[in-house]
Parts: structure tokens; sequence; C-alpha cells
């Protein structure tokens, strides 16, 4: 399980919506900039599948997931580190989709670490 930030000073960022009515946020992952989609509506985060071996998880699980464009098959892993705006995460659980072609998600293995407003 995500292990999330420890004992870090009360931090704030404002994601600002754009043009296409999403949020976006930057991140760093294993090194990797990063810029994330924000998904309240995504469990996991979720990269695309041939990421998975530059963001440094060895060991992925067949599983599949429920989209809004049905069930699709995916890979589970740990992402060692990952960064958002600024604020480190450890042991962040993550979704790899072979059908996934845009922007990575962040969804809430990694949301429910931080106070979200809107």
């Amino acid at each position: 399980p995500c292990t999330g930030p420890q004992f870090i000073k009360a931090k704030e960022f404002v994601l600002i919506r754009q043009g296409d009515n999403h949020f976006y946020a930057d991140g760093i992952s294993n090194g990797i900039r990063t810029r994330f989609m924000v998904d309240t509506g995504a469990s996991f985060v979720a990269f695309p599948y041939w990421m998975a071996g530059q963001l440094g998880v060895n060991y992925l699980q067949p599983t599949s997931s429920n989209t809004a464009n049905g069930v699709t098959p995916a890979w589970f892993g740990i992402v060692p580190e990952l960064t958002i705006e600024g604020v480190t995460l450890h042991n962040v659980e993550a979704f790899f989709m072979p059908n996934l072609n845009g922007a990575p998600l962040l969804g809430q293995s990694a949301l429910k670490q931080f106070n979200i407003e809107q």
C-alpha cells in the first residue's frame, strides 16, 4: 500500500482547469517527468503498459480494469516513488494499461494522500 508522505509540512498547490475541462498535475516518476490528468473517479494511478520498466516496477500482476469504455486488460504494480507537484509518495499502487494512449491518470491510490477542494 502507498505509504504516502511522511511528516511533511502543509503544502498547497492549485491546479487550473484546462481548455479541455480537465485538471493536470506535474509529476516525476522514477526520474521521468510526467504530466498526469487528474481522474478522481479512477481507483488507481494508471500508466501506459510500456512505462512499467522505466518506472522501476519489477513485478506486474495481470488483472482487469472497469473503465468508462468497458472492461480492459491491465497489470497491477507498485511504483517505488512518485512526486506530484513537489510532494513525494512511496510505493504507490498503479495499473499499467496497454490501451492507455493519453496522459497517465492520477487516480485515488495517490489522490487519497491529498486534501482536495474544488
